[in-house]
């Protein structure tokens, strides 16, 4: 196929009839006018003819020679000035296409040949042969920029696309296009244009897209790390921060188990994708399982980097679900919480979705995700040990008074238990029942401002009594209000005779003003103070404080809580497990 850059008209036309016949034609033309001129010159003016003749021929033959000359030269110019073209489109990296819209007839000069390993113009013959060069990701955007033109709507273009070279990489071209010719309709038949190597610039720019991607993930991660309360929330933070980019579809933390298998387990993840983890094996010793990413990193201690997991052979395990879940590409850092090898997961649905600047930033994310591990894991430790000595201390109160009442010893303790299981039926946070545990262990607490003679009255208390009775959660209150728990604790105190409907004390409250763990510890108070003894009366059988529950569910009680309790009581009927004595008393 010829390459020949276009040629104006009156260069084809020159081309056509070259210098030296355009000299003799002139000297045709000019010496028929003499000779005409001259002839009625002779009849008019009777001047000599032979001499107007010869004068005439030797100023034709003279300018003749001059415009042959003057041709000559013009064209050895031109034809230097083609050459110096062709060899500058054939050199360059970019060159001209046109596009005969009305036979699917594509034409393009080879400026691209060098940079792609393969001749342009023996492959872009059509626009089905266009298509099958660009990347599959970019051609739907080329169609749409190539549509309004080919209809009439638009009349230039202009799209940036990848073309595979034949080292298999891809390489960025600017395509730029107009209508150059219009058929009778008036409608487009012809489009040309230019196209031009961008990948220097496209890849500089992706970079620079990639590189404050990751800055702004990292800043992101920060306040995850700085709102976290726990290792838990640490990690779940850091995972919600980073899949908020917007073509991360999964990111994941898993730690490397050992055994025979070593399996790597999920323990925080985020993403759209992050039923995978679910659908999928992974390992991290020497197998098919683990010859993935996340293997490879963990057992050389660095950064593993997949491009494209549609095209490489360590990922042929995953391969189908990788597909469904739209995962291109995927990094994996290996980091050291304590003891324990992990990994940071970052999946992406486009192809060479990390730049070396992003893997060496994200490397340093998880080794602070390591450090920030580290902080949380020594805090919990001096948590745990002040928790204990809390728990210590609340349960030494709880004694204190339960010893000025022995017909209530263990109330305490076992109102704590049923409330906690109460709370985990109703899905409350582990953070919350902690303290529900603590607030319930101690609800009592105020009993210590009431008289121990009516606190054994074995008969009905009387007005006066039950009046110095009900100011017990207030006393608890003052009691414990300026200690700082961490909890609700004071409230729960306060508010554990509180009910839904305002009938309780010392506030009145109503529904949700009464606090959820309130609620919650009032409703394991009932169950367990009317299924165990009392002075006044025997254990009541647990069919009665169902019947009670049921009564006062939406009215006395939260209706949340008591379906909840409910299961629980009928969960522990056929298999004990939580206030044994309760159920022992009521049986």
């Amino acid at each position: 196929m010829s390459h020949r850059l276009p040629q104006s008209p009156a260069r084809r036309q020159v081309n056509r009839l070259g210098p030296l016949r355009v000299a003799l034609i002139y000297c045709a033309a000019a010496l028929a006018w003499i000779v005409v001129s001259d002839l009625a010159a002779d009849e008019l003016f009777h001047e000599s003819l032979n001499v107007q003749l010869f004068k005439g021929a030797a100023f034709v033959g003279i300018t003749a020679a001059v415009l042959y000359g003057l041709l000559r030269a013009n064209e050895r110019r031109a034809d230097d000035l083609m050459l110096r073209l062709r060899e500058s489109a054939e050199n360059s990296r970019d060159g001209f296409w046109q596009w005969d819209l009305k036979r699917d007839v594509i034409t393009v000069t080879p400026g691209g040949d060098r940079d792609l390993g393969w001749e342009a113009a023996k492959t872009i013959a059509s626009k089905a042969g266009w298509g099958d060069v660009v990347h599959p990701d970019d051609w739907p955007v080329v169609e749409a920029a190539l549509e309004p033109v080919v209809a009439g709507r638009r009349r230039e273009f202009m799209v940036d696309h990848r073309v595979h070279a034949i080292d298999g990489g891809w390489i960025w071209y600017r395509v730029r296009g107009q209508v150059t010719e219009t058929d009778r309709d008036g409608g487009p038949s012809v489009v040309s244009g230019t196209y031009t190597n961008v990948d220097g610039l496209k890849r500089r720019e992706l970079a620079l897209q990639r590189s404050n991607r990751a800055l702004d993930s990292i800043v992101a991660v920060n306040r995850a790390g700085l709102a976290a309360h726990d290792r838990d929330s640490l990690l779940e933070g850091v995972c919600r921060a980073l899949a908020s980019a917007e073509d991360y579809v999964l990111v994941w933390v898993g730690v490397a188990e050992e055994g025979g298998e070593k399996r790597v387990r999920a323990i925080a993840s985020s993403g759209t994708a992050s039923d995978f983890l679910r659908q999928v094996r992974i390992e991290w010793g020497r197998g098919p399982y683990g010859d993935g990413p996340t293997g490879r990193a963990l057992r050389k201690g660095a950064p593993e980097v997949v491009d494209d997991a549609r095209v490489v052979d360590h990922c042929q395990p995953w391969r189908e679900d990788l597909a469904r879940y739209e995962i291109r590409s995927t990094i994996a850092i290996p980091f050291n919480d304590g003891d324990r090898k992990c990994v940071l997961h970052i999946d992406s649905r486009e192809a060479e979705a990390f730049s070396m600047d992003e893997a060496t930033a994200y490397q340093a994310l998880a080794q602070d995700l390591a450090r920030a591990l580290g902080v949380f894991s020594t805090r919990e430790s001096y948590e745990q040990r002040l928790a204990q000595a809390l728990r210590g201390t609340v349960a030494a109160l709880a004694v204190t008074v339960e010893k000025r009442d022995p017909y209530t010893g263990g109330h305490q303790n076992r109102v704590g238990e049923l409330a906690v299981e109460i709370a985990q039926e109703m899905d409350v946070s582990p953070h919350l029942i902690e303290g529900i545990r603590l607030g319930a262990a101690m609800h009592d607490i105020g009993k210590i401002g009431v008289p121990v003679e009516i606190l054994t009255k074995p008969g009905k208390l009387d007005e006066g009594e039950m009046a110095l009775v009900r100011r017990h959660p207030d006393i608890g209150y003052d009691i414990v209000k300026e200690i700082d728990f961490g909890w609700p604790v004071a409230e729960i105190v306060r508010q554990h005779h509180e009910r839904v409907d305002g009938s309780g004390y010392p506030q009145g409250l109503k529904a949700d003003a009464i606090a959820l763990e309130a609620r919650i510890v009032a409703v394991a108070d009932v169950i367990e103070s009317m299924a165990t003894h009392r002075p006044y009366r025997p254990a009541l059988p647990l069919s009665v404080v169902e019947e009670e529950l049921r009564k006062g569910r939406g009215v006395r009680y939260d209706a949340d809580v008591v379906d909840a309790a409910l299961r629980v009581l009928r969960h522990a009927t056929l298999e004990p497990k939580i206030g044994q004595s309760i159920l022992a008393d009521a049986s």
